[in-house]
């Protein structure tokens, strides 16, 4: 393992760089954050919610919601009323997600500025920092918000996730690979994320996993689960953690563009893997 942070440690040089922001849904966050951190967290949190698809149709479903808001979604949730939310998203849609569920997202977040001051604030609430990952902290937030007063979890019509899809909980198995992604975005200080947050470590993330990373992690001898589920990136995260303890989703960005920007292909391409810089640790490709 001490190898294996010889070969990521470089890659996170190579990948971690502004030029690669269109890439990832964290660049319309980038692109639209005014500084603040209310702004902030909730963009972050759009992007992270709606970040499954392609990330050029997660970017303009993100700058649509934003422009829905008048610009400034903190000042739309602090004034949000009910007609105000069907003014602006009763005819939103993107893929599962309907404007119902951006009502109850927006009625729930103004009432957690209104009652906690931040995104952050509300977290910490049901977080113990003593606990080794954030999950128990993930899965407060995630319960809370979903019984807020105003949060209406009900799917508008059968077949459709609602609200609830923004909110994965590790009881229940998920990977939570979006929830991790909004943390890792608004915790870490490093670019490309923002580091909104103070009162949760890094040392506490959890690796926001997929498929593609998971395929990549286990290529790497990170894992040997072809499930992604919680356990799975619990695992992945302990594995990482054995070469940064303060900071095991350092790697994420790097891992991630892997698959995202296609330089590490779902089958075995001679041509592609021997150029590839894990090549001499990867099971898949010596």
């Amino acid at each position: 393992m001490s190898d294996l942070s010889g070969f990521l440690d470089p890659l996170v040089g190579v990948y971690n760089r502004e030029s690669l922001l269109d890439s990832d849904p964290v660049g319309v966050v980038h692109a639209l954050w005014d500084g603040g951190t209310e702004n902030g967290e909730i963009l972050c949190f759009l992007a992270s919610a709606l970040a499954y698809g392609r990330v050029s149709l997660i970017r303009a479903a993100v700058r649509d919601v934003v422009d829905r808001t008048g610009g400034n979604p903190y000042s739309f949730a602090e004034s949000y009323t009910p007609e105000k939310g069907q003014r602006a998203f009763g005819d939103w849609k993107y893929r599962m997600n309907v404007g119902e569920d951006l009502m109850s997202l927006f009625a729930g977040f103004q009432q957690v500025y209104g009652e906690w001051g931040t995104l952050e604030a509300f977290f910490a609430a049901g977080d113990s920092p003593a606990t080794p990952t954030i999950g128990p902290g993930l899965e407060s937030f995630s319960e809370r918000f979903l019984n807020l007063p105003n949060v209406s979890v009900k799917p508008v019509r059968e077949g459709l996730p609602g609200v609830a899809w923004f909110f994965a909980r590790p009881s229940r198995g998920s990977a939570c690979k979006r929830l991790n992604l909004f943390l890792r975005w608004v915790v870490r200080e490093p670019f490309p994320d923002l580091g909104l947050w103070k009162t949760v470590a890094s040392s506490r993330l959890v690796m926001p996993v997929d498929t593609h990373v998971g395929r990549i992690c286990r290529y790497l001898g990170l894992s040997e689960q072809r499930t992604t589920n919680w356990r799975s990136a619990t695992a992945i995260t302990r594995e990482l953690a054995k070469l940064c303890p303060e900071d095991p989703v350092r790697y994420d960005w790097a891992i991630s563009r892997l698959g995202i920007l296609e330089e590490c292909p779902t089958r075995v391409d001679p041509e592609v893997c021997g150029s590839c810089p894990l090549v001499s640790v990867c099971t898949a490709g010596q």
